[in-house]
């Protein structure tokens, strides 16, 4: 299903909710509409049955299927998509919120509240820029598909510890502007497994990146491990650029701080992390 909408942005409905694209096709722009900050009316949404957008392609509207099997008609004027982008976030694990949730604000510049960072990331369009106060986060982060900013209110504050044997960070096709990671601490993680590698290899204990878009700025990624790159790994990529970045303490069979495999734009400036 597809909607032409003014500002040569076209949606589609895909399995993942609805998506917002420049007219070019260029995915980079990409907003995921069915979620919690598009509508509350979305929140349960789990396929999207029809969709259609107003003769001068100012409002879109869709027919969902909820998950207890219900339907819900939604609509979406032109403030409502202009706000897809943009939104402001904010994450204190002290927040008296269920894990994997977020209340929205009425007040302040955060629209939404949550008590761990990948609520966050789930819960935040396209452009959406989430911080992150300080503390110490048991979680193993991914994004997918979303470029985003993750803030950490004071650089160096905020210390993100693998909970699993799997990368602390992971970021997969994201196009540019990409993923920005401004003053984080992330430890203890394990890489990321890529069968088509090479059986039981592993990349990235601390970030692992494939076909992705990546800033780490400010940032410090230490004692991770994984056969190649133990601290951080960008894996068919295609931009990595390292502002202020220290790789401390990571083992690896290769590439103990970092390794590349395949072309991308790779821009380093590693230095003492939060200088």
């Amino acid at each position: 299903m597809v909607a032409a909408l003014k500002d040569d942005r076209v949606a589609i409905a895909g399995s993942r909710g609805i998506l917002l694209f420049t007219d070019s096709g260029n995915a980079l722009e990409t907003v995921f509409v069915a979620g919690y900050l598009a509508q509350p009316e979305t929140e349960d949404a789990v396929a999207v049955l029809d969709m259609g957008a107003d003769p001068e392609g100012e409002s879109l509207f869709a027919l969902m299927e909820t998950s207890d099997g219900g339907r819900a008609l939604v609509a979406w004027d032109a403030d409502d998509l202009a706000a897809l982008t943009g939104a402001q976030i904010c994450v204190d694990h002290k927040a008296d919120v269920p894990a994997g949730e977020c209340n929205p604000l009425d007040a302040g510049e955060c629209v939404a509240m949550c008590s761990t960072i990948q609520a966050g990331i789930d819960n935040a369009p396209t452009g959406a820029t989430i911080h992150v106060a300080p503390g110490e986060y048991h979680e193993n982060l991914v994004v997918g598909y979303r470029a985003m900013d993750l803030i950490a209110t004071e650089p160096g504050s905020v210390h993100v510890v693998a909970d699993r044997p799997e990368p602390v960070l992971s970021a997969y096709y994201n196009g540019e502007p990409g993923l920005l990671v401004d003053g984080f601490v992330f430890e203890g993680g394990r890489g990321l497994s890529i069968p088509e590698l090479g059986p039981g290899t592993t990349f990235g204990g601390g970030v692992a990146m494939v076909w992705a878009a990546v800033t780490l700025k400010r940032t410090a990624v230490m004692d991770n491990q994984a056969t190649g790159g133990g601290g951080v790994a960008a894996v068919l990529s295609r931009r990595l650029t390292l502002l202020n970045v220290g790789l401390l303490g990571n083992d690896a069979d290769y590439g103990g701080g970092l390794a590349v495999l395949g072309a991308g734009i790779y821009h380093y400036l590693i230095t003492p992390p939060f200088d």
